[in-house]
């Protein structure tokens, strides 16, 4: 028994898509050039006769690697980020200016910096040279607080938003070399309200919504990152489970694996939306405190390091016999007030 089966589009209709020109979407055309797939057809417009015509190639290795949103970035340029828990920073000045330094991070994120507002003599000490440091503090009781360590070259302007109930958090856009980046660090500590009573989990899901939804139309990439201090990680873990279904109602998702706690469990996160990479090789090292840090590649344009010259004398190569002489000779040339001297 033969079967006929009806077209699903009829010749006329077939013949309308010529004139017409289907679009896509820009995430969707942007992944489709990325891959090679989407190209312009090479013409001949602007090419004399006889001339060589040179073709351009599109190379995918770890050197020069394109980003999804047009970027030309080699990832060995990428801007070196970290995370991490200090459970206060402010005996840990000499081994928080170590671990900058030898780790040569461009930002560090910082949760649990126990500073005050007036701790500029402490403000002094964990900033390394060639790096600026914001903050904000806990604004009721001690403890708390976030901050961000940045190279002076960065330009960097913290935002002013209205604090929230269930966490701390710091808003910071980062721009280098035209290209600009949000960062929302957060700090979510138990929270107790005045009357003593633990604020419950369903009113930071609600807080977090609202966050996430305040940077939904934003053109610039954001990146939220923090110590969440929920296991997500355990699949069994009721507040866990709930906090990764609303990131995936959002369309984001996170990026840390591995344990960041000595007790075990990842607490410290990377999130950011899922149709792009502006994160890239995340990594779990030692940290400060029990908390491990957390680095990664931030698709951002590496900042151009700040130099500084400096004078010197090479007292070695001074003639003690010629150098007394000469200051003999000055003073002897020189006369002083006698009435003013002691």
């Amino acid at each position: 028994m033969t079967m006929t089966v009806a077209p699903p589009y009829s010749r006329s209709e077939l013949l309308n898509f010529r004139s017409t020109k289907p679009k896509l979407s820009s995430h969707v055309y942007r992944k489709l050039k990325h891959l090679g797939i989407c190209t312009v057809r090479p013409t001949k417009r602007g090419c004399l006769a006889g001339k060589n015509k040179v073709l351009r190639s599109l190379t995918f290795n770890n050197e020069r690697r394109r980003g999804e949103f047009g970027t030309n970035i080699p990832i060995n340029d990428f801007a070196k980020l970290c995370l991490v828990n200090t459970r206060s920073v402010r005996n840990k000045c000499s081994a928080f200016v170590d671990f900058v330094l030898d780790n040569d991070f461009d930002i560090v994120a910082i949760t649990e910096t126990w500073l005050k507002h007036g701790d500029d003599v402490i403000i002094g000490d964990i900033t390394p040279a060639g790096y600026t440091f914001k903050h904000v503090t806990r604004p009721t009781k001690f403890g708390g607080g976030v901050g961000i360590l940045f190279r002076t070259s960065l330009s960097v302007k913290i935002k002013d938003v209205e604090p929230y109930v269930s966490f701390e958090s710091m808003h910071v856009r980062l721009t280098s070399n035209s290209r600009s980046q949000d960062i929302v660090l957060i700090y979510r500590p138990e929270i107790k309200d005045k009357c003593g009573r633990k604020i419950p989990f369903s009113v930071f899901l609600q807080e977090f919504s609202t966050l996430i939804e305040s940077y939904q139309l934003n053109s610039t990439e954001v990146v939220f990152m923090g110590d969440f201090n929920i296991w997500v990680d355990d699949v069994n873990n009721r507040e866990g489970k709930q906090f990764m279904e609303l990131l995936s109602s959002y369309g984001l998702i996170q990026h840390i694996t591995e344990a960041t706690h000595d007790h075990g469990h990842v607490l410290d996160l990377f999130i950011t939306r899922e149709a792009n990479n502006m994160v890239s090789e995340t990594c779990v090292q030692a940290g400060l405190s029990d908390h491990l840090a957390v680095t990664c590649k931030l698709m951002l344009q590496k900042p151009p390091r700040q130099w500084k010259t400096l004078a010197t004398r090479n007292l070695n190569s001074i003639d003690l016999n010629v150098f007394g002489h000469d200051i003999i000779q000055k003073l002897s040339s020189t006369d002083f007030d006698n009435d003013n001297l002691d």
